[in-house]
């Protein structure tokens, strides 16, 4: 794209009545400049593996007032935005005994994962679900993303809207930052230095809308009655693009990511053969790039898999070198919680400051009256409480962001009865975490009564 708006160049772009279809899409990605309030609503959720040790992740004091600034506390990567943050203690991926399995369970709600590893589930994950109701107004409808291992990500944690023979399949994922990079940001070109200022890429958009009006319009005459009503629907598409031009600018901090310098291949699924090392720079790289992505309201839903279900690979990033942990392997380790807890809340503590690295940086960008983190709902959950037993009950479980005014946060909810360190296998909790699902949905303005598990009916209790 560049500065020179010509109408021929246009004309070249929109080609046929099919090509316009996607410059419909192109057309309404572009009014995020020019968006009015309210701001759009979005969802991102972040899955990890290797469970917590309760007594660092817990925080202390009471629902209003707490601290997660401790010493070894694992969420205290979210103090600068404490207020923005709601911790809920005592959810359940139920049954509760799924094991490594209930990584597939913690999106979709599914109370019966089977093997799940790369396999089918029994219903779709609540990214896929939202995108699938609400993610039409964007260029790219979801992203899916991960790292760590390799692309054999089992079980996975999104899952496609549309069943097959076996149920709902896994999506693939992006694990190689050059790659979500393309995907992304290959052809965007943001206002600003090098682009289209506001007020071109403005003048440029009405007058395309201009001339598709008047040259559908002309193939009107040529249709028959249902290719007309199609046709009329398309047109009323525009009016609606058309009416919302020229308004004050919503999203002020839209800027294309500079090039990559990850120390990685730079195309293709990273295997486990990449350096360890540069994971965390992985990691860095793909949640600063989502965020610019939701900000230039290029795509409002997504997914991140922090690291497979089985990851052995040490975290030296993280403080947790190869000659901290049980034979040089997070996962191993993670099955010795007991022995060295500090090890594993160490873990956790990382992947919290992914997360928060990922609601600061939305936090930071203005939006409307607030910021994109205000209009932002952020799910970070955990796969399991506890790696030793394999446990499902109370995983580790947080939403940062206001998302619009749907939830009260800076607060520490728990739901009752709570299992403790070191009776990590009971009692169950009464909470499944398809409440809080039903709650996400109804945040987004979906009237939704249950998902995954029909036995589990309700928003959960206190949010709002």
């Amino acid at each position: 794209m560049t500065t020179g708006w010509s109408r021929r160049g246009f004309l070249q772009t929109l080609g046929t009545l099919g090509a316009g279809l996607p410059l419909m899409r192109m057309l309404r990605s572009s009014v995020a400049f020019g968006q009015t309030s309210p701001a759009p609503l979005r969802f991102a959720a972040f899955v990890d593996p290797h469970g917590t040790w309760l007594d660092y992740w817990r925080p202390q004091g009471t629902e209003t007032q707490f601290s997660i600034t401790f010493p070894n506390a694992v969420l205290a990567p979210f103090d600068p935005i404490k207020s923005k943050v709601l911790i809920l203690d005592g959810l359940s991926l139920m049954p509760g005994d799924m094991g490594h399995n209930g990584y597939a369970a913690t999106l979709t709600g599914a109370d019966n994962v089977g093997s799940a590893y790369g396999g089918a589930v029994s219903n779709a994950s609540i990214d896929q679900y939202l995108a699938s109701k609400l993610g039409g107004a964007t260029p790219i409808r979801s992203v899916q993303l991960a790292s760590g291992e390799d692309n054999d990500y089992k079980p996975g944690i999104s899952y496609a809207v549309t069943s097959g023979a076996n149920g709902h399949p896994p999506l693939p994922t992006l694990n190689n930052p050059y790659d979500v990079y393309n995907y992304l940001f290959a052809s965007f070109m943001p206002p600003g230095p090098g682009g289209p200022t506001p007020a071109q890429l403005l003048a440029a958009q009405k007058s395309q809308l201009d001339y598709v009006q008047s040259d559908l319009g002309r193939l009107n005459a040529r249709l028959g009655p249902t290719e007309q009503l199609k046709l009329q629907q398309h047109l009323q598409a525009i009016r609606d693009i058309e009416n919302q031009l020229g308004a004050p600018p919503l999203v002020t901090a839209c800027t294309k990511p500079a090039a990559l310098t990850v120390a990685c291949p730079t195309s293709g699924d990273l295997t486990f053969a990449t350096n360890p090392a540069v994971d965390g720079d992985i990691r860095n790289a793909m949640v600063d790039m989502l965020a610019q992505a939701f900000a230039c309201d290029l795509t409002r839903f997504a997914t991140f898999q922090l690291a497979s279900t089985d990851d052995d690979r040490p975290m030296p990033y993280a403080s947790l070198p190869a000659s901290a942990l049980d034979s040089g392997d997070m996962h191993i380790t993670a099955h010795d919680t007991p022995n060295h807890p500090l090890l594993t809340a160490t873990c956790h503590n990382y992947y919290a400051s992914v997360v928060a690295r990922f609601a600061k940086a939305l936090d930071a960008i203005p939006e409307g009256n607030g910021t994109v983190l205000d209009h932002t709902c952020i799910l970070w959950i955990g796969n399991m409480h506890d790696s030793w037993d394999h446990t499902n009950i109370n995983v580790p479980c947080m939403l940062i962001g206001g998302a619009s005014g749907a939830f009260r946060t800076g607060r520490y909810l728990t739901y009752t009865p709570l299992s403790t360190d070191g009776n990590a296998a009971g009692p169950a909790p009464t909470q499944a975490h398809n409440h809080l699902l039903i709650s996400i949905l109804n945040a987004f303005g979906l009237a939704d009564t249950s998902f995954g598990s029909s036995v589990y009916t309700g928003a959960l209790p206190n949010l709002t």
